[in-house]
Order: C-alpha cells, then sequence, then structure tokens
C-alpha cells in the first residue's frame, strides 16, 4: 500500500473482506481498481527457490467490470518477490494456456526462481517478471 501511495494513488482496506485485500484509485482518471494478495512463504532449492499460491477459480472467472488486479509475494529469506498480473491476463493463461493446476475449485500456481542464472519460471503457471 505504501508503494502505491509513493506513487500517488490513494489506497484503502475495504472495511467488509469478500475477496479484496486493496482498493486503489487513480484519481487522474477516476478508476477504482480492486487488489487481491495472495503470499507464499518459498523453499530452498539447489537452483534458487520454488513457492506456491492458491487461488479461488471462482474469482479469476467472475465478470465484474471493475478491474482486479493480482499481487503474488513470494518471500524467500529475508526477501520479498512480487509478482503483479491482471485477472484477464492471468485468466488468459489459465485458459488458453493450460497454466496452472485446478483442484477442488482452487487453481494452483508454482513458480520458481533461479538464484544463478537470475531468471524466473513457472510449472504449470505464468512467467512472473520478479
Amino acid at each position: 500500500m505504501s508503494e502505491l501511495l509513493l506513487r500517488g494513488y490513494n489506497v484503502a482496506v475495504p472495511a467488509v473482506d469478500i475477496g479484496d485485500d486493496i482498493y486503489v484509485v487513480e484519481d487522474a482518471e477516476s478508476n477504482l481498481i480492486r487488489v487481491q494478495v495472495k503470499s507464499a512463504n518459498c523453499q530452498a532449492r539447489k537452483y534458487g527457490f520454488v513457492g506456491q499460491i492458491r487461488l479461488c477459480a471462482r474469482q479469476l472467472k467472475e465478470g465484474k467490470r471493475t478491474k482486479l488486479v493480482y499481487v503474488f509475494a513470494l518471500r524467500f529469506e529475508a526477501r520479498w518477490y512480487f509478482v503483479l498480473i491482471s485477472r484477464e491476463h492471468l485468466l488468459e493463461e489459465v485458459e488458453l494456456h493450460k497454466t496452472g493446476t485446478k483442484y477442488n475449485g482452487d487453481i494452483t500456481f508454482t513458480f520458481r526462481y533461479d538464484e544463478t542464472s537470475g531468471k524466473s519460471s513457472a510449472q504449470n503457471a505464468i512467467s512472473p517478471a520478479m
């Protein structure tokens, strides 16, 4: 939220949690953006680390007009890695490229980061730019 404030956006936390974690208002254009934050503690691997994020498939496929953006926050040791993606782009990745693993109404995305090369990739998931 503080990063968004520094960039000139107004932010608010909804009084009632119905799936959105943050509301972002872009005053110049009067745009409202809903933000859903998902986090994961990552596990060390020989190449770097891996982490998983699970989200509700129903929310991903909803047809609301208000823009929804996902922030995937991946924590490894003392550092955060962030992946930002719009609902529309993530849904496209899921439907067209069979991204993610579907189970019991949820979709799980697995992110992999190779510290030796500085490259990130995703197994059954989007390719994050960290």
